[in-house]
């Protein structure tokens, strides 16, 4: 649907035992069951065929097929393979099932998001987390330009040189509005990864 539901830890985790609940508690019970039928609503709109596709791809181990799985177009330089580490970091099963989609069954970022009901920046974020744990992966993939990566990594650079470890944030400000975060922690990922080699 393409809208971010706020859940707060102290309200989630507050006590729903409570008499009366707080007015913050009702209006997370009440967003949470509208979310819930705006989605069933938005399955039904789409029809059986994308809610199969949906279910399908939620399962861990599923491969979708059909057409809201995309593959990604080839990657318009040479390729740039990067082996798994000897023992990678396990993933979280919902960032495991969007790697594998990627890199193992080749679908686009903006498929893998459709497909899981999940922002496209997401889906990013969770592909720089897998590059960082230590998981395979080309990055001609990502379709990041030898500018932008380059930019990225003299930012990160000159953010280290003033203080340590550099702030994504820092990072970000130095940089053209079009590069997001996902790309940064990304090429940080890369530069690690090839550095160590």
């Amino acid at each position: 649907l393409g809208h971010h539901v706020p859940k707060p830890p102290d309200i989630r985790c507050g006590n729903w035992e409570a008499v009366p609940l707080s007015d913050e508690q009702l209006t997370y019970a009440a967003t949470d069951a509208w979310s819930g039928l705006r989605c069933f609503q938005e399955f039904n709109a789409r029809g059986q065929q994308t809610v199969a596709e949906v279910a399908a791809a939620l399962r861990i181990d599923a491969i979708p097929t059909g057409p809201s799985a995309r593959k990604r177009p080839a990657p318009r330089g040479d390729r740039e393979p990067v082996a798994a580490l000897d023992s990678p970091a396990e993933l979280p099963p919902t960032k495991r099932s969007v790697y594998r989609l990627f890199y193992e069954n080749g679908l686009s970022a903006d498929s893998i998001a459709e497909l899981r009901g999940i922002q496209v920046g997401t889906v990013r974020g969770y592909l720089a987390e897998a590059v960082t744990a230590g998981h395979a992966y080309d990055l001609a993939d990502f379709d990041l330009s030898l500018a932008d990566r380059e930019a990225i990594a003299a930012a990160l650079t000159l953010a280290s040189a003033e203080g340590g470890k550099a702030s994504l944030k820092a990072v970000k400000e130095a940089l053209p509005a079009h590069i997001d975060y996902w790309a940064i922690r990304l090429v940080e990922a890369h530069l690690a990864r090839t550095r160590a080699s």
